[in-house]
C-alpha cells in the first residue's frame, strides 16, 4: 500500500499519530510506504516520523516542498488554510511513477480499523473516490459550478487510481481550474478537486472517512441539506457513527484542545500515548468554548435547525469576508497588500491607524507574510481586538505618550507587551475560530489569558 501525507511542521505530531495507527491497525499488510510531502518539517521531526517507521519496519519517503506556491503559474490565495494542503494536487509527478494507486490521508485522521478493503475497493472506471461532505454552503458549491444535487467530496481521504490520474491530466485541469478562479477559492484544494473532476468521484462509505462532528447529525438532517447524501445507505451511515474505519477530526472538537469533549478523542490519545510526542501539552485556553461546543452538539440532535441558523447567521458572514477580502486583495496586488500591511493599515473610522503591525499578527497566526487573502478580516479582527482593549479596561488606548489626547487624558493605557500580547490572543482567536468548511461554528470565549493580562489595568466601579 502506497500511503500520502501533507504536512508542515505544526501538524507533525498529528501526522504521527495517524501514521502509528495506520501502522498499527494494519500489521497484516505485506508493505506499507508513507509518502510525506513535507513543507517546513524539520529535521527533528523527521527522525520522530522515521522512529515509528522503523518501529513497524515500514518505509517512510519525505518529499520537500518548501517552495510550493512556485509549482503554480499564477499567484494563489490559500484563504487562510497552509499552503502545504496544495500540494496534493501535485502527487502525479512528485511520486514515482511505478506507484499505480495511492491512499492520500489528512494529519487529522485516525485509522481505527484494517484499510484492506478500502484499498482494494472497485473505482468502477472513476479517477477517484471519496466521502461525500453534504454540510457544505450551497454558495461554495455555486462558485465551482456545482448545482444543489450534485455530490461535494471532502479531500481528507482520496483513494486515487494514479494511472488514470496521469493519464487524463488530472494535475493540469486542477491547475486550470483553480487559475480559472484567480487562483482563490474558499475550500482551495477541496473546492479545486470538486469543480475540475466533477463527476469523476465515486462516493464511498462514510466508515472510510467518518466526519467527528457527523455523530450529531441524523441521516434524515444530512440528506435534507445534501440532497446528494441519499447515494449513502442510511444502514452505511450508521455503520460509520458506530464503527468507522478512518476517523477524521472536522469541527472544533479536536482531541489536542484541551477541554475538547469529542467521543472519539481516546482514538487520537491511544495513539498519541504510542509517539515520541507521548506527553505533549494540549492547546489551552478553550475550556469553557470546549464546553459550549459540546453542549451544541447534544443540542443539534434534538434541534437540528438550531445548528443550521447558527450557520446560516455566522458562519455566513465569514465566508464574505473571506471571500471580499481574497477580491480585494487581488484588485490591490500583492506589493499593495504588503505596502499597506507595513504601512499599518487603515480600519473602521478613516485615518485611524491599526497599532499592531500586519505582519506581526500573520506571525503570531501563522500565516506567512506575504498572503495577503485574509488582509481584511486581520485587519478587522486586530480594530475588534483594540477595541475590546478599550471596553473591558474602561480607559482609552494609545500607542506611545506623543499620542493626541494622551497628555490630557487622566486614565490612559498605552500599548505596552501586555496589551499587545492580550489584542494577539484576541486575534488569533478569533481567526482560528473562523467558520470551518463542514459545519457553522458557535462564537467562542475569549481565552482567559486575555483577562489574565488585561486586568492589572482594569479601571473597576461605577
Amino acid at each position: 500500500m502506497d500511503i500520502v501525507y501533507a504536512s508542515n511542521d505544526l501538524y507533525a505530531r498529528h501526522l504521527a499519530v495517524s501514521m502509528i495507527s495506520l501502522f498499527d491497525r494494519n500489521q497484516q499488510a505485506e508493505e506499507i510506504t508513507v509518502y510525506v510531502l513535507s513543507v517546513g518539517i524539520t529535521e527533528e521531526s523527521r527522525q520522530k516520523l522515521q522512529k515509528i517507521a522503523d518501529q513497524y519496519h515500514r518505509n517512510l519517503e519525505l518529499l520537500d516542498l518548501a517552495d510550493i506556491r512556485g509549482r503554480f503559474d499564477y499567484e494563489i490565495d490559500t484563504r487562510g488554510f497552509d499552503v502545504s494542503a496544495m500540494s496534493r494536487l501535485f502527487i502525479g509527478t512528485l511520486l514515482p511513477r511505478t506507484v499505480k494507486r495511492v491512499l492520500y490521508l489528512d494529519c487529522d485522521t485516525v485509522v481505527v480499523q484494517s484499510i484492506g478493503k478500502l484499498w482494494n475497493l472497485d473505482l468502477k472506471g472513476h479517477v477517484a473516490g471519496a466521502v461525500m461532505e453534504p454540510t457544505i454552503y450551497q454558495v461554495v458549491k455555486q462558485e465551482i459550478g456545482l448545482e444543489e444535487q450534485d455530490p461535494y467530496f471532502n479531500s481528507g481521504v482520496l483513494l486515487i487510481d494514479l494511472e488514470r490520474w496521469r493519464a487524463d491530466g488530472a494535475e493540469k485541469r486542477l491547475l486550470d481550474f483553480y487559475g480559472s478562479k484567480n487562483g482563490s477559492l474558499f475550500a482551495c484544494d477541496q473546492d479545486t478537486i470538486n469543480g475540475a473532476l466533477k463527476g469523476e468521484i465515486l462516493p464511498m462509505t462514510p466508515r472510510y472517512n467518518f466526519f467527528t462532528n457527523y455523530r450529531y447529525f441524523s441521516y434524515e438532517e444530512l440528506c435534507k441539506h445534501g440532497p446528494s447524501y441519499r447515494q449513502v445507505e442510511k444502514r452505511q451511515f450508521c455503520l460509520a457513527k458506530k464503527y468507522p474505519v478512518i476517523i477524521h477530526y472536522m469541527g472544533d472538537e479536536r482531541p489536542w484542545i484541551a477541554g475538547n469533549l469529542n467521543h472519539y478523542r481516546r482514538a487520537y490519545e491511544k495513539y498519541l500515548a504510542m509517539t515520541p510526542w507521548k506527553g505533549a501539552k494540549k492547546q489551552a485556553g478553550k475550556r469553557v468554548y470546549m464546553l459550549l461546543y459540546h453542549g451544541m452538539d447534544y443540542l443539534t440532535v434534538v434541534c437540528p435547525a438550531l445548528r443550521w441558523e447558527i450557520s446560516r447567521r455566522l458562519g455566513m458572514k465569514v465566508v464574505d469576508a473571506r471571500k471580499q477580502g481574497g477580491k480585494a486583495a487581488k484588485a490591490a496586488g500583492t506589493v499593495a497588500g504588503t505596502a499597506a500591511g507595513t504601512a499599518g493599515i487603515k480600519s473602521g473610522k478613516e485615518g485611524e491607524k491599526i497599532m499592531v503591525d500586519l505582519d506581526v499578527v500573520k506571525q503570531h497566526c501563522r500565516i506567512d507574510t506575504d498572503f495577503s487573502g485574509d488582509d481584511a478580516l486581520l485587519t478587522l479582527y486586530t480594530g475588534a481586538a483594540e477595541r475590546y482593549v478599550q471596553t473591558w479596561t474602561r480607559r482609552t488606548l494609545y500607542e506611545n505618550q506623543s499620542s493626541p489626547g494622551y497628555a490630557d487624558d487622566q486614565d490612559p493605557i498605552l500599548l505596552n507587551d501586555d496589551v499587545k500580547a492580550a489584542m494577539l490572543l484576541l486575534i488569533g482567536h478569533w481567526y482560528a475560530n473562523r467558520e470551518s468548511v463542514a459545519i457553522g461554528q458557535t462564537v467562542a470565549e475569549v481565552p482567559f489569558a486575555v483577562e489574565a493580562l488585561l486586568q492589572p489595568y482594569r479601571i473597576y466601579g461605577v
